[in-house]
């Protein structure tokens, strides 16, 4: 009897690490998903350094130059972006939005980007294209009309 009891314990044992490793294997991790150094371009002049992260769950936060930090950016501070992000056939796109206030800490315009971009070989890096829009935006309505864009920049990432 005692034989039998350890037996089935052993064999339980084995059927738990078995299945467990198949559903650990069965789950991949989508390259984009970590934190990110970001830079974005237009005409190769930098106008904005930025971290992402991707988290797996298809959501992403965005900290930048231009953003929460109203001494970064003389029209008034960001907040922190906030987005989406899927893969695509040829890549990844991710979306984000965050607000925008005044001089006097009035929200005044809503931001949109969206990007297209691709991992490179070593899965450390990224390329791709964005566009963005600006919105009016107040407490009442936003997003508003848009009020500027869609304006197009490139953008490259490197992961920590």
């Amino acid at each position: 009897m005692k034989n039998s009891i350890s037996g089935l314990y052993r064999l339980a044992l084995a059927a738990l690490f078995f299945l467990g490793s198949l559903t650990s294997s069965a789950q991949t991790v989508a390259p984009l998903v970590g934190t990110w150094n970001v830079r974005g371009t237009e005409n190769n002049s930098t106008k904005f350094i930025a971290v992402m992260t991707f988290n797996a769950g298809g959501t992403m936060a965005e900290f930048d130059t231009a953003g929460t930090n109203s001494s970064a950016s003389p029209a008034g501070g960001e907040s922190i972006g906030l987005g989406k992000w899927k893969p695509t056939t040829t890549g990844f796109r991710f979306r984000s939005e965050n607000y925008i206030y005044d001089q006097n800490g009035n929200l005044s315009r809503l931001s949109v980007g969206t990007c297209d971009v691709t991992i490179g070989t070593g899965q450390s890096t990224f390329k791709g294209s964005c566009t963005g829009n600006l919105y009016a935006c107040s407490l009442s309505q936003c997003p508003g009309a848009l009020t500027f864009g869609p304006a197009a920049f490139d953008v490259s990432g490197r992961k920590f």
